[in-house]
């Protein structure tokens, strides 16, 4: 049931990132809003399947990977053309 609720919470972010993006006037509380409920369904499945480990491992090698990309790009910005 978790599952399914992450599925639907996540559906809802993406809802308003697209009226935000088609409308400049509609609230960025509203994503600020998605983004908590989306987090904290995260939350309960990384709870209920024991990944909080796994999941900040994973996540670790993904920020350092991403992090040594922008280090390039901003010591060779030519190469990105």
């Amino acid at each position: 049931m978790q599952l399914l609720m992450v599925m639907e919470e996540c559906a809802e972010l993406q809802h308003a990132c697209s009226k935000k993006i088609r409308n400049i006037n509609a609230p960025i509380s509203k994503i600020a809003e998605e983004i908590a409920d989306v987090e904290i369904m995260l939350e309960q499945i990384k709870c209920i399947w024991t990944l909080k480990y796994d999941v900040s491992e994973i996540k670790k090698v993904k920020l350092d990977r991403l992090k040594v990309l922008i280090e390039k790009e901003s010591i060779n910005p030519e190469d990105k053309k």
